[in-house]
């Protein structure tokens, strides 16, 4: 009874292990694909960061002086409401029209 279970038992491991086989070829085959792709675009980048790097340096300083020229807005924004908070009243609101409008006296 014991030769026979064996052999059961050994045609069920083999089994399994050919499904397990044929869904990991094909795995392995994409992830070495894709590891080749990775590869060639590290090291192909060498041979074309040397033409994108004054593309890319000038995109930085446009980038730069858009930033700085967004910063020195919001500043004179941030002046112009604070001179508003800090005016009277009747000169940060308009004066006597907001008087009338809210029905003051």
């Amino acid at each position: 009874m014991y030769p026979l279970f064996a052999q059961v038992q050994f045609e069920g491991i083999a089994e399994a292990a050919m499904g397990v086989l044929i869904f990991m070829i094909p795995i392995v085959a994409i992830l070495t694909s894709h590891q080749r792709k990775m590869a060639q675009l590290i090291h192909g980048q060498g041979e074309r960061r040397a033409d994108l790097t004054p593309i890319v340096a000038d995109r930085v300083a446009g980038l730069e002086r858009e930033v700085a020229e967004l910063r020195d807005l919001v500043r004179r924004q941030t002046i112009a409401l604070d001179d508003l908070r800090a005016a009277p009243p009747s000169v940060a609101a308009g004066g006597d029209e907001l008087t009338t409008r809210v029905g003051g006296a």
